[in-house]
């Protein structure tokens, strides 16, 4: 079960989704990203994706597997923390955007989605990891 974290009182946010959801019909798609515990405490204090200073941008991909599957690469490679997984929404048409797609680390598909774009994104922070699969 994902638990969303919007400030009580708060109006939808304006950006991509606000904007679908207002008029338009466009089919909202599942986005995930797996977060440490900083991103995880921010979260939690404001509702919502941010960026510090000097950071351009944050990195998505379409499956809870994909994320939980970077988060366990992250923890055997570099000893950090355990990661959460983040799910949140976006236009379908976002994904087709030019110059928003890339691979990472050893082939995770991803969405590079610019800092201006996160004030229209509503985090659900899951309160489980998807089990990764592994190809044979």
């Amino acid at each position: 079960m994902a638990v969303p974290y919007v400030p009580a009182g708060a109006s939808k946010v304006a950006g991509f989704c606000g904007k679908a959801a207002k008029g338009g019909g466009e089919k909202l798609v599942d986005i995930y990203r797996a977060i440490g515990p900083d991103e995880l405490e921010d979260i939690l204090a404001t509702g919502a994706f941010r960026n510090l200073p000097g950071l351009e941008s944050k990195y998505f991909t379409t499956s809870g597997e994909v994320a939980a599957s970077y988060a366990r690469q992250a923890v055997q490679a570099f000893g950090d923390a355990p990661y959460t997984i983040v799910r949140t929404q976006v236009p379908e048409s976002v994904l087709h955007t030019p110059g928003i797609s890339a691979t990472v680390d050893r082939g995770i598909p991803a969405y590079v989605l610019p800092t201006e774009t996160l004030p229209g994104l509503q985090p659900q922070i899951l309160n489980y990891s998807p089990i990764p699969w592994r190809l044979p």
